[in-house]
């Protein structure tokens, strides 16, 4: 009985680790208008906001992973031209607080597209570099094989080295095939993170007058701390020049 349980306690603390170390799904974030009347287009819901400036359109997207994603729209309605900087865009959570709705400690700030961009071509960067690494890793151990052949040349070899050298040439044929397609999948999984930020997401722009600028903001995530009791609601400030369009959203989460 008691070897019985000394083999199973490994295998039963292994199950246990797994499934304490299992990956819990992300939260979905729904945000809906406060105004129950907005209208729906499309199965979005674009909010009309405005200063004595300029005029934006905004509805909530989607959760995209750890990400709130939006489509916005705006229009510089003055004589002036207006800098639009997604980075300065935030959000606060608003929370219950003995009885009345308070905002949660922190802004959180949307994503900057720029320096996402710097960041995916660094990556492309480092990529094309060490891939250009490994493959003169490759050409140096193929001059040592051919150098190897040369001098071994004339040589008879037994079939367990003629064996042994068939098995080092097809597992260096599939390590090289292993290091060209990780290279193909990263620069192609690089580029399509670059092309996301540079032509979906709205980038930093001087708007001149009259002219439009539209495409997706992208928030991180964040739920407040679970000490604190949620009032479902989330306030985001779009500071455009010098003054700041506000709207709140009703949060739900799936």
């Amino acid at each position: 009985m008691n070897i019985k349980f000394n083999l199973m306690w490994p295998f039963a603390f292994v199950m246990m680790w797994l499934s304490i170390s299992c990956a819990a799904p992300l939260p979905v974030f729904v945000l809906n208008p406060v105004d129950e009347n907005v209208p729906w287009t499309m199965g979005k819901r674009f909010i009309k906001l405005s200063n004595d400036r300029i005029e934006m359109r905004l509805a909530f997207d989607r959760t995209l992973y750890d990400q709130l994603v939006f489509d916005a729209q705006f229009i510089n309605r003055s004589s002036d031209t207006i800098m639009i900087s997604p980075e300065k865009f935030y959000y606060c959570n608003l929370v219950i607080h003995k009885g009345e709705e308070k905002f949660a400690p922190g802004k959180i700030y949307a994503i900057d597209p720029e320096a996402q961009i710097i960041f995916a071509d660094v990556q492309s960067a480092k990529e094309q570099a060490d891939y250009a690494n490994s493959q003169t890793l490759q050409l140096i151990d193929a001059v040592v094989d051919l150098t190897g052949d040369i001098v071994t040349a004339g040589q008879r070899k037994t079939k367990e080295e003629i064996r042994e050298e068939r098995e080092e040439d097809l597992e260096r044929q599939l390590d090289d095939v292993a290091t060209e397609q990780e290279h193909e999948t990263a620069t192609y999984n690089i580029n399509s993170l670059r092309n996301r930020w540079a032509n979906t997401a709205v980038r930093k722009t001087s708007l001149p007058p009259n002219h439009t600028i539209s495409g997706k903001i992208y928030f991180p995530a964040v739920k407040e701390s679970n000490k604190l009791i949620s009032a479902n609601k989330v306030k985001f400030y779009f500071p455009l020049q010098d003054s700041a369009i506000v709207v709140t959203y009703k949060r739900h989460i799936y």
